[in-house]
């Protein structure tokens, strides 16, 4: 049992997830840019979106590239009052 539960296991890609911040929406970001970047045409076969599609992951990998947040929690509080004004009355 402990042999098939190591194979399974061995399947599975460990990814980093933030431990703050909004991850789903760094990972929307990425999906919107691949489309726009490199999903944005026809491939002749999967073969070919299969080289394509990890060449095109690789290069802001290996930039290390980040993302610039716009908001500090004070910020987005003071600009969005009106769509979440239970949050600003609390303080």
């Amino acid at each position: 049992m402990a042999a098939e539960a190591r194979r399974i296991a061995e399947k599975i890609e460990w990814c980093y997830t933030p431990e703050h911040g909004a991850w789903l929406t760094m990972a929307g970001l990425e999906f919107s840019a691949m489309q726009r970047q490199c999903l944005n045409r026809r491939f002749a076969d999967i073969a070919t979106l299969e080289e394509e599609c990890p060449a095109w992951v690789a290069a802001p990998n290996h930039a290390h590239l980040t993302i610039k947040w716009q908001f500090s929690n004070a910020a987005a509080r003071l600009s969005l009052h009106r769509r979440y004004p239970q949050l600003c009355d609390k303080s």
